[in-house]
C-alpha cells in the first residue's frame, strides 16, 4: 500500500485537516515529517494514496494552506 504526505504549516492545521478528512471517512494520521526550515514546522497528514484526489479536493475547497504533497 502506498501513502501520501500532505504537508501543512502547523500542528494545529494538520489536526484540523485530520478532523475534516475523518468527517468524510478518509482515514489519516498526523505525522512528524522532515522539516523545511523556510516553510514548515514539520507536520503532515498521512493518507492512503487511493484517497489523494478526494483529500486534495476537500482541503483545497476548505482553503487549507497545503505546502507540499509527497508520495511516501
Amino acid at each position: 500500500m502506498s501513502y501520501t504526505l500532505i504537508s501543512l504549516p502547523t500542528y494545529t492545521t494538520a489536526a484540523m485537516a485530520h478532523d475534516l478528512l475523518a468527517g468524510q471517512k478518509i482515514p489519516s494520521d498526523i505525522v512528524r515529517s522532515s522539516v523545511d526550515r523556510a516553510s514548515s514546522c514539520g507536520y503532515s497528514v498521512k493518507i492512503d494514496s487511493r484517497y489523494l484526489q478526494n483529500a486534495e479536493f476537500l482541503l483545497k475547497q476548505s482553503r487549507f494552506p497545503v505546502l507540499k504533497i509527497t508520495e511516501w
